[in-house]
């Protein structure tokens, strides 16, 4: 990627950040759509978007419609839905796909925004990219991790991680390094939330790393790092209700009044819970009547209030309300359903997120506590034992933190195995020492419930490359097939 033309009026970044500064709009229109074409995520991060969309709209309708690219761009800034609705190309074209993600995501609705992405093969319209080669002006770096926040945003968590740690992997020119400072701000959150926080830990690190710029997102990047950092080092002596609530947050006020929570359920206190939820409802959030996880964070809180008060009738109510695709949802359901004697629905449902989940450990470790607790509370005490002995088998044992996640007759349980011993044998041989950046993201989609083929897919390679790399990393691992080699990394805390 060349450099763009750099703005005559614009000062640098401030101490601290790249020093790339704002690209130029007072262009004439046919140079105008040229440098937004060449380097379309350099000006979506580095021109504020109601400036970009003034400029785009300047440019006559002709320059407009022969530009896929400044048709894509004049919609995304557009402001509101009703502007991007006036902007969308009327056919079936990738472009239009994408536009139209953009409007449902904006309008609420990341869910529909995540299957039109899909339906649409945006990902496959676009030219190829790598961490070495881009040909896609960025765009497919860009997309890439919208699609993660899309799937983080619609509760489809496990789609989100394989999204958002590809995102960052990218290594792009300084003017669109904020894609990558972006990507890792919202991985660490990702898991931070439901996934491992020793990863969350580790990407928090990474992000400090890269050099700050004058995008107009940056106060969003620093939420979401200063949300995950909350979660992964919680300070009891800190007023959270400002940092996690705060105008920064946009649309994921959700994960901010989720963290905000744990704590005061923790501490038993309902009713400054309950006080909590009604005035974020009353104050509409974005997203609130749409779908995914905005729409079912608050009958989520709900339930889980109902759940501790013990009136599982009003718990198993209130979640009617939340989205029931929403990894969230299935979650909070499972633990309603237990506590309301329905074991065989409460093993189901947990099931369905175990399914779901992953790498993510946070998700996992909570839903096998509800299925050991079902079958204790059935009577079924050999069960519960050797389903947890299996968990502390196949990861490193859960943390104070993720036992809190537990039910409490299951978190004793596993507790007590733990200080028996009843965790696995020692490390495997690990091959020629630790894996590379490489063989971790492989394991990260191998995680997942992407084929091999759409594994290769993703990382632009040829199947008979990705099973190379498959079996090179099994033989460090120690093992001999895909599900072997994702219980061995967690167990090692790896993923």
């Amino acid at each position: 990627m060349t450099s763009y033309p750099p703005s005559s009026q614009t000062p640098a970044g401030s101490a601290g950040t790249t020093g790339v500064s704002p690209p130029r709009l007072d262009l004439p229109p046919g140079e105008l759509a040229e440098a937004v074409q060449q380097h379309p995520v350099a000006y979506w991060y580095l021109v504020p978007p109601d400036r970009l969309h003034h400029a785009l709209s300047q440019l006559p309708a002709c320059v407009r419609a022969d530009h896929p690219l400044i048709q894509m761009m004049h919609a995304l800034t557009a402001g509101g839905t009703a502007a991007i609705e006036e902007s969308t190309p009327p056919d079936d074209s990738p472009v239009s796909h994408l536009i139209q993600s953009a409007r449902l995501r904006l309008a609420g609705h990341p869910r529909a925004a995540l299957e039109r992405v899909h339906t649409g093969q945006i990902e496959a319209s676009l030219p190829p990219a790598s961490a070495l080669f881009d040909t896609s002006r960025g765009w497919r770096p860009f997309v890439t991790l919208q699609s993660g926040v899309t799937a983080l945003l619609a509760g489809d968590f496990s789609r989100s991680a394989g999204r958002l740690a590809t995102a960052t992997l990218w290594r792009l020119p300084d003017e669109v390094r904020t894609l990558e400072r972006e990507a890792h701000a919202k991985y660490a959150l990702l898991h931070a939330l439901v996934g491992d926080t020793e990863i969350a830990r580790r990407v928090l690190i990474a992000l400090d790393r890269l050099p700050r710029s004058a995008s107009w997102t940056e106060p969003e990047i620093d939420y979401a790092a200063r949300l995950a950092g909350h979660l992964v080092t919680p300070d009891p002596a800190a007023d959270a209700r400002d940092p996690l609530l705060a105008a920064d947050a946009r649309e994921l006020w959700p994960f901010g009044l989720w963290a905000l929570l744990r704590p005061i359920y923790r501490r038993g206190h309902l009713d400054d819970a309950l006080g909590l939820l009604t005035q974020v409802e009353h104050a509409e959030p974005p997203g609130l009547r749409g779908d995914g996880v905005a729409r079912s964070v608050i009958p989520i809180a709900r339930a889980m209030a109902h759940r501790l008060r013990g009136d599982h009738a009003a718990a198993r109510a209130a979640l009617e309300a939340a989205d029931p695709d929403c990894d969230l949802t299935l979650s909070g359901r499972a633990l309603v359903l237990l506590d309301s004697g329905l074991y065989d629905a409460a093993i189901h449902t947990a099931e369905q997120v175990i399914a779901r989940s992953g790498e993510l450990r946070r998700l996992r470790i909570s839903s096998t506590g509800v299925i050991a607790a079902a079958l204790l509370r059935r009577g079924d005490g050999t069960g519960a034992t050797d389903l947890l002995r299996r968990c502390l088998a196949h990861t490193r044992p859960p943390s104070d933190d993720e036992l809190a996640a537990m039910p409490a007759d299951a978190a004793r349980l596993l507790r007590a195995l733990r200080h028996e011993g009843g965790s696995a044998p020692g490390d495997a041989a690990t091959g020629d020492g630790a894996l590379t950046r490489g063989e971790e993201h492989l394991l990260v989609l191998l995680a997942t419930t992407m084929t091999r083929q759409e594994i290769a897919d993703e990382l632009y390679l040829s199947i008979n490359t990705i099973k190379t790399r498959c079996h090179r990393l099994y033989r460090r691992l120690g093992v001999q097939s895909r599900t072997a080699a994702v219980a061995e990394a967690r167990r090692r805390g790896l993923i």
